[in-house]
């Protein structure tokens, strides 16, 4: 993961914090779209990791996401987290998951982020934006940028 906020303004609330949430995941939906449905268990999008694997991956994600608002809301420091063992463990125990699941549990994972966010839509949110931006929409767009690349490569 990567942290691509250096230098950005934090949202002015919550409300400007979903619009940028979904101006990325319209672009991942649409990134996602265009690989074809035979390659998505193809190795290779990111590392050695399937477009399927990213979608697990980014559902992982966005249910920590939900843990960090909470944080973030409780006026709790974010916990410092190192991701690789947690990117691993989780790969790991997603192995025997189908598309199907990966494509909902993705989908459910992301309703959710946004159903908290929602609900707490007029706040300032600053604090949560540095909560969630690497788990969130910086996270789309760092895959988004894998999968393109991968899809180049691949003459996709």
């Amino acid at each position: 993961m990567t942290d691509e906020s250096d230098g950005r303004e934090p949202p002015e609330n919550v409300h400007a914090l979903l619009h940028r949430i979904d101006e990325k995941w319209r672009e991942l939906l649409e990134t996602l779209d265009a690989v074809p449905e035979d390659l998505l268990e193809d190795p290779g999008a990111s590392g050695e990791w399937s477009v399927k694997n990213l979608m697990g991956h980014l559902a992982f994600w966005d249910d920590i996401a939900i843990g960090k608002i909470e944080r973030a809301l409780a006026g709790q420091p974010a916990a410092e987290v190192e991701f690789q063992p947690l990117n691993d463990a989780d790969h790991a125990a997603r192995r025997g998951r189908s598309l199907a699941e990966e494509r909902s549990a993705m989908h459910q994972s992301h309703a959710a982020v946004i159903e908290r966010l929602d609900s707490v839509a007029g706040i300032e949110a600053a604090p949560i934006d540095e909560a969630i931006s690497p788990d969130t929409y910086d996270h789309y767009a760092e895959h988004i940028t894998d999968i393109r690349n991968w899809r180049q490569r691949e003459g996709v």
